[in-house]
């Protein structure tokens, strides 16, 4: 698999509207050096409008991806879907203007839509990453590493944690209110 999988050759296209399927799977992520993401079985599906001026993609990215849990270090999968529209104008050379907004040499003849498509798995990936829970709403992580992370923690008691706010600048004890709930 290379990149040019991933290619829509526009020039010798009608202008108006092609459909195109492309399956990201493990082979996709290894084209990408230091990837935190190794395995994974997407569909994308890309409705590309040509016009004399301007190309829009319209693409539509579904499946699964196997993510490491913040919690357990286990792994599991990831389910994702979502849409986005991405615009691109001939120029001069390429430059990416916008999140949505491409520019392009105005003598390119094809577009390759693999790092587009990298770029937007991993910007809808979650902030936090940690199993799903159950249908009980029971985190799915690893019991023993939970069990093992409780064994872990070290707790503070009241009377550390008063000695630690005594040596804190007054001016922040109406913040600290804040985040504690009280008034």
């Amino acid at each position: 698999m290379n990149y040019k999988n991933f290619t829509i050759q526009f020039t010798g296209l009608k202008d108006g509207v092609h459909n195109y399927i492309f399956k990201i799977n493990n082979e996709f992520f290894d084209l990408f050096e230091y990837s935190e993401l190794t395995e994974g079985n997407l569909e994308a599906k890309v409705e590309f409008i040509k016009s004399a001026t301007m190309l829009t993609f319209n693409i539509h990215i579904k499946g699964t991806v196997n993510l490491v849990c913040d919690v357990c270090v286990d792994e599991f999968k990831q389910n994702l879907d979502f849409k986005n529209t991405i615009y691109v104008k001939f120029g001069e050379e390429y430059e990416e203007l916008d999140l949505d907004l491409i520019m392009i040499n105005k003598n390119d003849i094809d577009f390759d839509l693999s790092k587009l498509f990298y770029d937007l798995i991993i910007v809808n990936l979650p902030s936090k990453r940690v199993h799903p829970v159950d249908a009980e709403g029971n985190s799915t992580c690893n019991p023993e590493m939970l069990k093992k992370i409780e064994e872990l923690l070290v707790y503070e008691s009241n009377s550390e944690q008063d000695d630690e706010d005594e040596n804190i600048d007054s001016r922040w004890n109406e913040l600290k209110k804040l985040k504690n709930g009280t008034s």
